[in-house]
């Protein structure tokens, strides 16, 4: 599935796209602003909300949107595993059903996920833009 059509048209008008808004998450459609399919500074994505992007804008807010997701998970996992911790050290496990071995078992996949999350964001490398020569 293709994010966008390759040939948008400025007689097309707003074009669905299959992308969402970085900033509010909101269906992002698309129009062109020129006809020269060749230049890519003549799409603007827009939400209903009304928020609007340039393509470059647009790549570097879902670069934005994909760190703040992943950073987001890491901090889930980390405070699932502290409150975890919590309950084991305070023996309100015992008013549970779960027995404490579940609970070092989960808190011990919680802590290899957030783990493996932290080298994905290390290893993870946003797209550089090239500048325009009056930048």
């Amino acid at each position: 599935m293709d994010a966008f059509r390759a040939d948008i048209r400025s007689s097309d008008g707003e074009v669905p796209t299959g992308m969402i808004c970085p900033e509010c998450s909101g269906n992002l459609v698309v129009r062109a602003v020129g006809d020269d399919i060749r230049d890519r500074s003549r799409l603007v994505f827009q939400c209903r909300v009304g928020h609007a992007y340039g393509l470059e804008e647009l790549l570097i807010g879902k670069e934005a949107h994909i760190e703040r997701s992943m950073w987001g998970a890491v901090f889930a996992y980390e405070e699932l595993v502290a409150l975890l911790r919590d309950v084991l050290s305070h023996d309100a496990a015992a008013d549970h059903a779960i027995d404490d071995e579940q609970f070092r078992r989960r808190i011990e996949r919680a802590e290899q996920i957030a783990g493996g999350l932290r080298a994905l964001i290390n290893r993870d490398e946003t797209i550089r833009l090239a500048r325009s020569p009056e930048n």
